[in-house]
């Protein structure tokens, strides 16, 4: 019963992260089409910045001498959502056998 649960429940976290992750794409496909103060990227911008805000200093640190006018901060936090998905998937399969 208690591998049960603990595998239900890591189950609703990777669905909550596969969001999480849905969410940074629409970001970033509403950054080429909507501006900052419009509502709907004012909320997606909400949801994003706390993790990118982790990210954002490395990011600066590896373009510092390029003259590309990119960050990579959302593709830094995106592929981190990615790696603790997956380590979630594994935990749960580990769990199920």
């Amino acid at each position: 019963m208690l591998n049960y649960v603990g595998y239900r429940l890591l189950d609703i976290l990777s669905t909550l992260l596969s969001v999480y992750m849905w969410v940074f794409v629409a970001d970033a496909v509403l950054s080429w089409f909507l501006p900052h103060d419009h509502p709907i990227r004012r909320f997606t911008i909400f949801l994003t910045e706390p993790l990118v805000s982790v990210f954002r200093p490395l990011a600066m640190k590896l373009l510092s001498k390029s003259m590309i006018p990119i960050s990579l901060g959302h593709l830094f936090a995106y592929l981190f959502l990615l790696l603790v998905r997956f380590g979630i998937n594994r935990l749960m399969i580990f769990l199920y056998f």
